[in-house]
């Protein structure tokens, strides 16, 4: 009967951390699509190299007109995720559409109990 139990605790805990990152990736991608880049940049690691800070000001001039989830990579633990994002933008100046993949790396904190993106935000050339 404890068994059962841990395991159930186990079972909630992980669907717990599964709609975590569903909320946290929702949110990360309407940041992008709304053109919240220092909102979305409030996602990533705070660590290591990927912890530049973003040109901001070159970011004002990009407008996303689509994002949409094209592949997803769960690991074994299930505490990294892998997802390839289409995303379709335009510079302002230039009003000529664009395509890029945005590869994303997101790793579940146990500490903080939240999701964390370990890459950069998209790069819009």
């Amino acid at each position: 009967m404890c068994v059962l139990a841990l395991l159930g605790c186990a079972t909630y805990n992980k669907h717990q951390q599964q709609e975590r990152f569903e909320d946290m990736t929702e949110a990360y991608g309407n940041a992008i699509r709304w053109g919240k880049y220092e909102v979305a940049n409030g996602f990533r690691d705070s660590k290591g190299k990927e912890a530049e800070i973003p040109d901001f000001e070159y970011l004002k001039n990009i407008k996303v007109t689509s994002y949409e989830l094209k592949a997803v990579n769960i690991s074994q633990d299930g505490n990294t995720v892998h997802l390839d994002v289409e995303i379709e933008y335009y510079k302002i100046e230039q009003f000529i559409e664009r395509t890029i993949t945005d590869r994303q790396l997101w790793k579940y904190d146990e500490d903080e109990e939240r999701w964390v993106l370990h890459s950069t935000l998209p790069d819009f050339k």
